[in-house]
């Protein structure tokens, strides 16, 4: 018979068993790929955690900034109208002024 005849009975003797895994190598491969599994679950969870922490830290910085920016924006709107008022009245005092000038000129003319 030759060695690739398909009908040749073989004896266990002749068997290669190291290419057959074992039921202990099995469980064995298996229990490594539950240790790797719960490695990588722990360090999900500890990204996670870090990823929620530095979230809350943001969250709690933009409303920082944004009371700061209501602040700012609200002393800048007193700043204007207060210098459009100062505006306001020196036009007012100018334009009093002119009239005056005017009436004292019209009455110089009659």
């Amino acid at each position: 018979m030759s060695s690739d005849d398909l009908t040749r009975n073989l004896n266990s003797d002749e068997e290669d068993n190291t290419t057959k895994p074992t039921i202990t190598a099995v469980f064995r491969l298996l229990r490594e790929v539950q240790d790797g599994q719960t490695s990588l679950n722990s360090r999900f969870e500890a990204l996670e955690s870090r990823l929620a922490r530095d979230f809350a830290g943001v969250d709690t910085r933009l409303a920082e900034m944004s009371d700061e920016m209501k602040s700012g924006f609200l002393r800048l709107s007193d700043r204007l109208c207060d210098r459009i008022d100062r505006s306001r009245l020196h036009a007012e005092a100018d334009i009093e002024d002119i009239t005056r000038r005017l009436r004292k000129l019209e009455s110089k003319a009659s």
